[in-house]
């Protein structure tokens, strides 16, 4: 634990925590960065938005939601495609990272042009999961944030739906936790972090 980048580690068996440790200067009440598996999180909101029947499927267009794409080719990718990473919206070499010093993350993202068919080719993109955020305040009535707060972090896991929402999106979570790249990260002290592993026992084995 003396390497300056790490903050936490923490080893859990079945739930329970078998290895707690902090870095130089770090505490369990200091707040870690998730980085890019904060994607996982939201990704699974769109589970519990079907489980709660606010959203029909995956498929639906983001035009749906997205007014700005309502006449636009773009508005034809669906949520699946964002969540997949199968946009087709362009990718700069450094995929898109650019939009992190942009003055509106949104803006960039809706600016940024379609170069290839949806959902045919998976490309890294961090848009794609800028796009996700209006897409979710739609849904919810609700900020993407306080939305997780209330859907997955504050709620019992132990509870047989929540283990049906993570059976929705696994395909997506097994995409993005091998794909972690910086972007949209969450901060969190790192136990509330661990709370993503006890939707479903699956996910324990992927991360």
């Amino acid at each position: 634990m003396s390497d300056p980048a790490t903050q936490a580690l923490i080893v859990s068996h079945n739930g329970n925590i078998i290895l707690e440790q902090y870095g130089n200067g770090y505490s369990k009440t200091d707040f870690v960065t998730s980085q890019s598996i904060a994607k996982a999180f939201y990704a699974v909101l769109f589970g519990v938005a079907i489980e709660k029947g606010l959203l029909d499927d995956l498929d639906q267009p983001i035009s749906d939601y997205l007014p700005e794409w309502k006449n636009d080719k773009r508005g034809e990718i669906t949520i699946r495609n964002l969540l997949e990473m199968k946009s087709g919206l362009y990718r700069s070499e450094s995929w898109n990272e650019e939009m992190f010093l942009s003055r509106n993350n949104l803006d960039f993202a809706l600016s940024v042009e379609l170069v290839k068919e949806p959902g045919e080719i998976f490309e890294y993109n961090n848009v794609n999961t800028a796009l996700l955020g209006p897409v979710i305040e739609k849904i919810y009535n609700a900020s993407p944030h306080e939305v997780l707060k209330k859907e997955i972090l504050i709620m019992n896991f132990n509870s047989p739906k929540y283990q049906v929402y993570a059976l929705i999106t696994i395909s997506v979570i097994i995409s993005l936790a091998l794909n972690v790249i910086r972007s949209n990260p969450i901060s969190m002290i790192a136990q509330d972090l661990k709370k993503i592993e006890n939707i479903h026992p699956y996910y324990r084995t992927i991360l």
